[in-house]
């Protein structure tokens, strides 16, 4: 099937954009041990350069926390070892950033540090990090707020901003004393933590920070259950009596020093010795005097109210300003909003129309593969017909186990095996066939070596040569079952029972056989070139088993066996010892003739 370009580039941009997703979600699975012993170098690393070298230190502590944060992504799964390793890398690069008076990024991955645990798992770490926590807090203070306070006094802001400024300041202040209370509580100060509790009560109250004092109040009750009440209450009671309260008097630069003065003049009118009306007249003066300084006080009030009353006019109009420039800031993010819309929408489109290429080439290839599936099963099919076609071919031409054997593919090794050998031969078989037609001829070889060769496979045998007027059959080859010569012998027994059954009945001519038996070790294997290969059955006894038959032509007999084959079998027929030379061979050897089955191998 042909496939446009579009189609391909199409499948391409799809494969482009898919393929870094796995990359980027492979972050979250699991742990490489590699990733964590480096990180456990990299903070060996730092300690050995922290003193000596301090720059190379902050490299190497960064480094470590870019790696840890990206191999423990997850803290649910992690250990309390892989914690730790996180903590460290965290924190001491909080401290280095805190060295080297980079107090913002030192403040920075200070949280990280505690958002790891809740509580620090390296004590070293735990206790550098407590003895620098008020040192960040001063140090932050100055780097904030002066920045801030120069950025107010240059933008020149409306009392909206100034009150944001205030209300950020409270908000510190607020979370340093909360601190403070946390770090009496554990150091078991009661004074000192119920002193930073109200003050921070307080601010968190004046800011209207509603989760702030929840958490705070559910901090002091917990505490307050650890702790016992009246232990508390009494230690509130001996501070109130050894610190009384002292009440500050503030008074004006200018009252005091009249004050001053009034009471120096009474001294010396009192050590002068004046009379009663003097007197009254310089109580007179004094009220005046009073009254006097209360109205300049009056006067410098209304004068800093009207001063007031300005400049709040002049923080009106500033704030009018900064809301117009806040509306054209706010239409011009509405602008971006919707272009930042448009273009998800356009991003959205895009990504359908891949999702929908994608559907459509996965089906493309569900069709296909659904076709070639069909066409592999019916070739499996005409395969598996042709196999049963070879294999009954194979089983007619050769022994089942050696058919089986080619059929699986399986090579036959070349190797020594004991096993039992049988010739047969058909006596006269040249003058029987010379009467009778090609087609009779064959007729009678199937007649009377088809019930043989059935014969030969239920005694587990198998036929290697089937000759015109005989066969060799073979006992243990290419597999033995342990009583191949017994086998041997029964087949050999059963054949002379069953031939002079034959012959009775008259479905064939009549007709004498011979069989010889030995057994020994023989070489069996694949014999022939590279373009044929016969199984084959070679050595001595093969030999030998051939000259037993031939024997019985010499005295008259039928079933001839070696002493070989007698030693090994349970015989229940009589037997009668021949002492024989066999040709080709030196001495005579004992053959073994089996008699009651002489009279069944006559023909009648």
């Amino acid at each position: 099937m042909q496939y446009s370009s579009g189609f391909w580039r199409a499948i391409l941009l799809m494969y482009t954009l898919c393929t870094p997703i796995p990359l980027i979600s492979s972050g979250t699975d699991l742990q490489e041990p590699t990733d964590i012993q480096e990180l456990e170098l990299l903070i060996e690393t730092y300690f050995q350069q922290r003193d000596e070298e301090p720059q190379k230190a902050l490299r190497t502590i960064r480094k470590a926390a870019r790696l840890a944060n990206r191999t423990f992504s997850d803290r649910s799964t992690l250990s309390e070892s892989q914690r730790k390793l996180w903590q460290q890398a965290e924190g001491y690069l909080a401290l280095s950033q805190f060295d080297r008076g980079r107090f913002l990024e030192s403040e920075e991955h200070w949280v990280k540090t505690h958002a790891i645990h809740d509580t620090i798992l390296d004590t070293n770490l735990r206790n550098e990090l407590k003895t620098r926590r008020i040192l960040l807090d001063s140090a932050l203070m100055e780097v904030k707020f002066p920045e801030t306070k120069e950025w107010l006094r240059n933008l020149k802001p409306g009392k909206k901003v100034a009150d944001q400024f205030s209300r950020g300041t409270q908000q510190v202040q607020a979370n340093m004393e909360q601190r403070m209370f946390t770090s009496a509580v554990r150091k078991g100060n009661i004074n000192s933590a119920l002193k930073h509790y109200n003050k921070a009560s307080d601010l968190l109250d004046e800011l209207g920070d509603e989760a702030g004092l929840q958490e705070l109040e559910t901090q002091y009750q917990t505490w307050l259950a650890q702790m016992d009440s009246t232990l508390i209450v009494n230690h509130i009671k001996e501070e109130a009596v050894l610190e009384p309260q002292k009440e500050e008097v503030v008074l004006e630069p200018l009252e005091n020093e009249r004050l001053e003065t009034l009471k120096a003049e009474a001294q010396a009118i009192e050590n002068s010795g004046l009379s009663t009306e003097q007197a009254t007249l310089f109580e007179r003066y004094k009220s005046l005097q009073k009254a006097i300084a209360e109205e300049e006080k009056r006067n410098a009030l209304a004068l800093q109210d009207k001063e007031n009353q300005i400049q709040n006019q002049e923080l009106e109009i500033r704030v009018l300003l900064q809301e117009k420039d806040i509306s054209k800031l706010s239409l011009q993010q509405q602008r971006l909003i919707g272009e930042e819309e448009a273009r998800k929408k356009r991003n959205l489109m895009i990504v359908l129309a891949l999702v929908f290429a994608l559907l459509l080439s996965v089906f493309i290839l569900y069709r296909h593969k659904i076709r070639a599936n069909r066409q592999l099963n019916q070739a499996k099919n005409e395969l598996a017909v042709v196999n049963a076609k070879v294999a009954g071919l194979l089983q007619e031409q050769l022994s089942a186990d050696i058919a089986d054997t080619l059929i699986k593919g399986e090579s036959i090794a070349v190797k020594e095996a004991f096993v039992a050998v049988m010739f047969v031969d058909i006596r006269g078989f040249t003058p029987i066939v010379a009467q009778l037609k090609p087609e009779e001829i064959n007729h009678y070889q199937n007649a009377i070596f088809g019930f043989m060769i059935d014969i030969i496979e239920s005694h587990n045998g198998n036929i290697n040569q089937l000759l015109g007027d005989g066969f060799m059959a073979t006992f243990g080859a290419p597999k033995s079952f342990g009583n191949d010569v017994q086998n041997a012998v029964d087949a050999g027994i059963q054949i002379l029972k069953e031939l002079a059954e034959i012959n009775r009945l008259g479905k064939i001519p009549q007709t004498e056989i011979g069989i010889g038996i030995d057994c020994g070790v023989a070489v069996m294997g694949n014999v022939g070139g590279s373009g044929r290969k016969q199984f084959s059955i070679t050595g001595n006894v093969v030999i030998s088993a051939a000259r037993i038959e031939q024997v019985n032509k010499t005295i008259g007999s039928h079933y001839l066996i070696s002493e070989e084959v007698k030693q090994k079998v349970n015989l229940e027929v009589a037997c009668k010892e021949h002492q024989m030379a066999l040709k080709g061979r030196q001495g005579l050897r004992a053959l073994y003739q089996l008699l009651p089955l002489e009279e069944a191998a006559l023909p009648s």
